[in-house]
Formats: C-alpha cells, structure tokens, sequence
C-alpha cells in the first residue's frame, strides 16, 4: 500500500491476455469436473478391477487439477480485493499506519462482542 504504482500501457496487454486465458481455464474446469464425474460413475459401475483402478487413478489426478485450480482462484480473488481495498485507501487518503489501527480496532470489537454474547448467554442459563 505504500508504494506509488503506475499500469503502462504494456501492463494492461498483460493484464487483458492474463484474463483471456482465465476464461479458457473456466472451460477447461468445467471439463474436469464432468471427466471427474465421469470415472466415479465408471468405478460405480464397472465391476472389473482394472477398469476401476484405471478410473480411480483417473478421479484422482482430475480432482488434484481441480483443486490446485480452486487455489489458484482463491489467490486472484485475494489478490484483486486486497489491490481494491488500497485503491479506496489511497483514494480517500487513508494511510497504511491507519488501516492497521481500523483492523486492530475491529478485531477488539470482536472480542469483546463475543465476551458480552456468552456473558449474556451465562445469566440466561444462571
């Protein structure tokens, strides 16, 4: 947050090609889910034990990509709300030192939020 970062008009190709193969991958998620679904039922109803190993390896290796995918998403996400939420700070002109001081601030309201809510629940009970 503290840095002074400009886009260049090469980091915005960047960006717009990043995005483009984002949407590829989307149907390629799909594609894995339903390969996915598809060994389980296989090992489901095929009663020959190759045939099932096959498919469970299969399952297996198409659940780890999916996974590994579903991380890789959480991250963007991440990533792109963390940049926004400086955006706003920077824009308001809120400083680093500050949204510490919020989040800290906000994580003792908790606390003591949840203190007063079993206090609470102790003299109903009592």
């Amino acid at each position: 947050m503290g840095h002074n970062t400009r886009l260049t008009a090469d980091d915005y190709a960047r960006i717009r090609a990043d995005y483009r193969k984002w949407r590829v991958n989307v149907g390629w998620t799909i594609a894995l889910v339903i390969l996915t679904l598809a060994c389980a039922a296989t090992y489901l109803y095929f009663s020959n034990t190759w045939v099932k190993i096959v498919a469970m390896g299969l399952a297996v290796g198409f659940f780890y990509r999916l996974s590994r995918r579903d991380g890789h998403a959480e991250g963007y996400i991440e990533g792109y709300e963390a940049g926004h939420d400086a955006a706003i700070y920077k824009a308001v002109g809120i400083k680093s030192e500050e949204v510490a001081e919020m989040r800290e601030f906000a994580t003792q309201m908790e606390r003591d939020d949840m203190v007063v809510g079993k206090m609470n629940e102790r003299e109903k009970t009592d």
